[in-house]
């Protein structure tokens, strides 16, 4: 009864302040212990655990920690040698600016985490390698057809029975937080996201954050923090609402 019982990001130890900032930032959404934080569930019999870890390393890696003791580690870099610029305009903002600025928005919960992989000849190697491994182990979903034809893997945290098939799937419960593997092709540059809801309007974010990228359609903004990793790290910011989307994936998942 092997099951996928943790991922966990990885990033380099580069600056204590700003992984001070980062895991004060994000306290309220989990347990700090050390420098690591590991993010609350919105069911407690829900797997995988998610948390983020601030470690000697050279570059930013997501590991896969399976019920057995196996695991598997990403390592989130460009491993193409293409360099392709991003088609959106953007520029990077210093954490302790960020947290200034959002001070009116209150932080309320985190729907999913992500990384995306450079790849632009179909699905990065790697993420085929993690379907093939991880399908069975976990509640992972291809991104629904009828929402986008993108390929944005993601996977849904549920409970040991759903995943190893005794019980039904309900999609109808709110699974936080999500992860999101990305196979990119719009940038050579490897991204980290954190996908945010907070108390406060798109509109104003717009105002605040002129250096983000508005989706005026998910009204959303993503907005990218300076870093060293050599990696772009961002916090995707979004309206709070008590409501879940999982039950898009209701025929998605990969078995």
């Amino acid at each position: 009864m092997t099951f996928l019982e943790k991922v966990q990001y990885k990033l380099p130890y580069w600056d204590g302040l700003f992984i001070h900032d980062f895991l004060s930032y994000l306290s309220p959404l989990g347990k700090c212990q050390k420098s690591e934080i590991t993010l609350n569930k919105s069911n407690n019999n829900f797997f995988p655990i998610t948390s983020i870890l601030f470690t000697k390393s050279d570059t930013p890696q997501v590991s896969f920690f399976l019920s057995d003791g196996n695991s598997l580690t990403v390592s989130v870099t460009n491993t193409t040698n293409a360099v392709k610029n991003s088609p959106h305009r953007y520029s990077h903002l210093s954490l302790r600016e960020f947290i200034k600025r959002i001070t009116t928005s209150k932080l309320r919960s985190i729907d999913h985490t992500g990384f995306n992989l450079p790849y632009f000849e179909g699905i990065h190697p790697k993420i085929s390698e993690l379907r093939e491994k991880f399908k069975n182990v976990c509640l992972y979903h291809t991104f629904p057809k009828h929402l986008a034809n993108a390929p944005w893997d993601f996977i849904l945290p549920g409970t040991v029975e759903e995943i190893i098939g005794k019980t039904f799937v309900d999609y109808s419960l709110n699974r936080k937080p999500k992860i999101e593997i990305v196979s990119f092709d719009k940038s050579s540059t490897p991204l980290i996201q954190f996908d945010i809801q907070l108390e406060g309007k798109y509109k104003d974010w717009v105002r605040i954050f002129p250096e983000g990228i508005f989706d005026q359609k998910m009204s959303n903004i993503w907005v990218y923090l300076k870093n060293d990793f050599g990696t772009d790290i961002c916090f995707v910011l979004n309206e709070f609402h008590n409501d879940d989307w999982s039950f898009h994936f209701a025929k998605d998942r990969l078995i």
